[in-house]
């Protein structure tokens, strides 16, 4: 999906999903916090100009983390990611990643679940199915060079030196469901 794609507006609504404002939190907003986070797909709006420990909010089960006074398309871009099952964290919130702000790169913990796009997670579902790259490519109605690079990508990410750990690595993620998406399926992150 490309930014040109979304429609204007603010997300549809999604059963699950919710959009909360950091700020509206009260009481002791970390059990607040938790209490959303079992009941709701949330991604958590947090205030511009305030750190926050973005690590830990993703521990706790936030599922996305957009700033306060994020875009139309921003958000859209959320609330897909997080209802296709993957994470999401907005580009603006990058220089309160470790090492974000000053051109490094940060490294997760490396008991931190991994953030994966919708497609990356078709992909690596379709893997640990079994099926090869050129079977990948044909489902998902990709080229199999870019299914080699989200392999590649994934590999990297998920800390996999060959296909038998990135299934393994999805099986104690729970990247594989009962359902292997195809083109164009609801599930499969490519609306």
């Amino acid at each position: 999906m490309t930014t040109g794609d979304l429609p204007a507006g603010p997300p549809p609504a999604t059963p699950g999903l919710l959009f909360t404002p950091w700020t509206a939190l009260s009481g002791d907003r970390l059990a607040a916090l938790d209490d959303l986070v079992r009941h709701h797909l949330l991604v958590l709006e947090l205030p511009v100009g305030e750190p926050a420990d973005l690590f830990a909010l993703l521990r706790r089960g936030v599922r996305g983390l957009v700033r306060a006074d994020a875009d139309t398309t921003t958000r859209h871009l959320a609330a897909d990611a997080v209802t296709a099952g993957g994470r999401y964290v907005c580009p603006l919130l990058a220089p309160q990643w470790p090492g974000g702000g000053q051109g490094g790169t940060a490294e997760p913990d490396p008991g931190e679940p991994p953030s994966l796009t919708a497609r990356e997670i078709a992909v690596l579902e379709a893997i640990a199915h079994g099926l090869t790259h050129r079977q990948v490519a044909r489902r998902l109605g990709l080229q199999e060079s870019t299914v080699h690079t989200y392999a590649k990508r994934l590999r990297r990410k998920l800390r996999a030196s060959n296909k038998a750990e990135l299934t393994r690595r999805a099986l104690e993620l729970g990247y594989t469901g009962t359902h292997l998406p195809g083109p164009g399926d609801p599930g499969d992150g490519l609306r």
